[in-house]
């Protein structure tokens, strides 16, 4: 197991190829299913690796296990005839149980994918918000409403929960289901009630994961400033902590269009959130920078 994990490690160190974190994510689920305890901490890293391939949705499945069943069942983890991972299609619009299952300090390792996925939705959402403002200029006479559609076409979706692969096969339910959701995601009714709702869920993740570790999301701007640091032991709430969470989840944020300017903007706001006077500003500013030395 040991040799798998450092062969792992290095080829995701060395390589950034759909082959390369595809292999990874095959070796790390087959040592779950060998191990079900997981004494490597593989639960932490995996949910990356379905990001960066765009599997939105076997990730939410993933970590919410993990926070429901996995972490309340005292179950036999030898006892392979109990059900493992075993949730689907589980609807990441929910917000009913986000604080039990990603808002405590044993949570952070998920917390921060699970607000990626609810992120790339919400970037999503509104850049589709977007594109139907432009039907006022239609009801004018002004654009043709076929070519807000062909906008609507080509608009780059970053969750893959909203699009369904043209290569999978119709008439399969698991693939219906999801066609269904994307399309009830994306339609304009309601359309700003389900941003506003992710805009509140993605905003109580990001406080939780200050709260837990004030020192992440100001790490996650300059991530590559921590690829190669060593870390052997860490505590939650430790600097060292950062470099492991930033290890495990840095590359799909990094690779997510709009992420990381969003976290930076909420990064602002921790700081300049009712600061209206200039002296104030600076003042804070200095404090932020003798912080960062």
């Amino acid at each position: 197991m040991r040799a798998r994990l450092n062969l792992v490690t290095t080829t995701l160190k060395y390589f950034s190829t759909h082959d390369a974190v595809s292999s990874s994510l095959s070796h790390f689920l087959d040592m779950l299913r060998l191990c079900r305890s997981d004494n490597l901490g593989l639960r932490d890293t995996i949910p990356n690796l379905y990001l960066r391939l765009h599997q939105d949705q076997k990730c939410y499945d993933f970590l919410k296990w993990y926070g429901t069943t996995g972490k309340t069942d005292n179950r036999s983890w030898s006892d392979p005839s109990l059900g493992y991972l075993d949730l689907e299609d589980q609807d990441p619009m929910e917000s009913e149980g986000l604080e039990d299952m990603f808002c405590d300090e044993w949570s952070v390792a998920h917390t921060v994918p699970a607000l990626l996925i609810k992120l790339r939705l919400l970037l999503d959402l509104k850049d589709f918000k977007a594109s139907f403002e432009l039907y006022a200029l239609v009801e004018k006479g002004k654009l043709n409403p076929d070519i807000v559609r062909t906008i609507q076409d080509h608009i780059y979706l970053r969750s893959s929960i909203l699009s369904t692969p043209s290569s999978a096969s119709s008439g399969d339910d698991g693939t219906d289901r999801s066609r269904s959701r994307a399309r009830d995601l994306l339609k304009r009714q309601g359309l700003e009630e389900r941003i506003a709702e992710l805009e509140r869920q993605t905003h109580k993740l990001f406080m939780s994961m200050y709260e837990a570790n004030q020192h992440f999301w100001e790490a996650l701007l300059e991530w590559e400033a921590y690829m190669d640091e060593p870390v052997e032991t860490y505590s939650h709430g430790s600097l060292e902590e950062v470099v492991v969470l930033i290890l495990n989840n840095a590359r799909s944020w990094d690779e997510t269009v709009g992420a990381l300017e969003w976290v930076e903007e909420k990064v602002d706001g921790l700081y300049f959130d009712g600061a209206e006077d200039p002296d104030e500003v600076r003042l804070l500013l200095s404090q932020l920078d003798s912080e960062m030395r």
